[in-house]
């Protein structure tokens, strides 16, 4: 099978921008390998307290491109109108499409 003459001059065109398009995404690809950019983080006073200082500091250390963008209160947060992707505390995921995961569990005192 061969391209038309029409086809030929088509390609001859567009090669330079198809050569473009697959470096470009062959970049992309090589960021998805490492955690990065900024993350942005819902949690309580108690949570962060708690669990904040010493779980965020080694995280940071083991992904050191990756930033918070960490937000601490108590007050209720609608965390999708907010765009946060992530929010830590005690809280149940109430509607589409939140997600909830049990990370640990801890007796306070």
């Amino acid at each position: 099978m061969r391209l038309t003459e029409a086809g030929e001059r088509l390609y001859a065109a567009v090669r330079p921008a198809l050569e473009d398009v697959r470096t470009a995404v062959a970049g992309v690809g090589e960021l998805a390998d490492i955690p990065q950019g900024t993350l942005r983080l819902h949690t309580s006073t108690v949570t962060e307290t708690t669990f904040g200082g010493s779980l965020l500091a080694e995280f940071l250390m083991a992904h050191p491109h990756v930033r918070f963008d960490l937000v601490v209160s108590d007050a209720p947060v609608d965390i999708v109108a907010e765009g946060a992707p992530l929010a830590a505390g005690r809280a149940r995921a109430k509607a589409e499409p939140l997600i909830a995961r049990t990370l640990c569990t801890a007796m306070l005192r």
